[in-house]
Formats: C-alpha cells, structure tokens, sequence
C-alpha cells in the first residue's frame, strides 16, 4: 500500500523521468527539495534556516530566491536598533531625493534631442530648477520636501559621495558639516 512517505515505485521513476525530460540534475532537485524544505520557516523569521538557505544558495551556485532576500531584509531589520533603523531610513530618504535631481538632470538633454514638445521645458536645465521639478514630482510620495529640502538632500549625498554613498559616508558628511 502506498502511504504519503512512500510513493510507488512507479511514481518516483516517473518523477525521475520527468525531472530528467525537464533538465533538472540531482544536484538542482536536491537544491529546489531544501529550498523548499527551508521557505516557510525563513518566512517565519527563523534565522538558522535563513542562514542555511543563504549558504545553499552559495553552495549550489544559485541566486537568492525573492522570499529569501526579504526574509533576510526583516531579520536584518528586527534586529537592528531603532536609532539605525532611522538613520537608515533618513539616508534612504536623502538618496532617493538625490537619484530624482540626477536622474533629471541626465534625461533631460536626450528628452529634449528626442522630443519637439520637450524643446521648451527647461526644468532640468538648472540645479535651481531641477529641484523644483523634483519637489514636484515626489510631492505624495516618503520622499516629499520642498525645492530647499530636495536642494539640501542633493547637497548632502553629493557630499558623501554621490552614487557611491554609503551610510558610513553619509555619517561622515553629516558629522562634518554639523
């Protein structure tokens, strides 16, 4: 009789054949098994099995799948302290202000060469004027602030390094110009 823990012979040489049909090497079912094995208690926060699926993952060659990535996030975040967590969120803030003015500032030249309607719309022709249009456009957004506040987050990234920024140089900057 066949139970749950013991399917039929017959099933797992079908299971064979059609893993072997499909592509997949022992090596990959192994991996898709204990990935499998390992989901619902990473997403239930548990950290050994997060740790595990991160060095199945490095060990079979293969990338983190979404839900591992986030369940990593959220281990991350709950135990990181409240203070990093806001400066973490406050930087985020500051770069995401910051890739809007220099985002602009790039697409507005090939915008306007592409584009006869574009010709006259000089919102990205200044630094003054970008940080206008970025206020604008990150108006109902985590992001909002006034021209002076884009213009003051821009600053600051620039600062501390601009597309190369980290949080320890963002640290930095602040210190420096405090």
């Amino acid at each position: 009789m066949d139970t749950p823990e013991q399917p039929h012979d017959d099933d797992l040489a079908t299971e064979e054949r059609w893993n072997r049909l499909r592509g997949e090497t022992i090596a990959e079912r192994m991996f898709r098994n204990e990935m499998s094995r390992l989901t619902p208690k990473c997403r239930a926060g548990d950290g050994p099995a997060i740790a595990e699926a991160v060095y199945r993952c490095r060990v079979h060659k293969q990338p983190p799948p979404d839900w591992l990535a986030d369940a990593v996030a959220k281990l991350a975040d709950r135990r990181m302290p409240d203070q990093e967590r806001r400066l973490r969120h406050v930087f985020a803030t500051h770069r995401e202000r910051w890739e809007a003015v220099v985002e602009l500032r790039e697409c507005s030249d090939a915008l306007k060469a592409c584009s006869i309607e574009l010709r006259n719309d000089d919102r990205g022709k200044t630094l003054e004027k970008c940080f206008a249009a970025v206020s604008e456009a990150l108006a109902n957004t985590d992001a909002a602030g006034s021209a002076e506040t884009i213009k003051a987050s821009y600053y600051l990234i620039q600062h501390a390094g601009g597309e190369d920024a980290t949080l320890d140089s963002y640290r930095l900057a602040i210190r420096q110009r405090g």
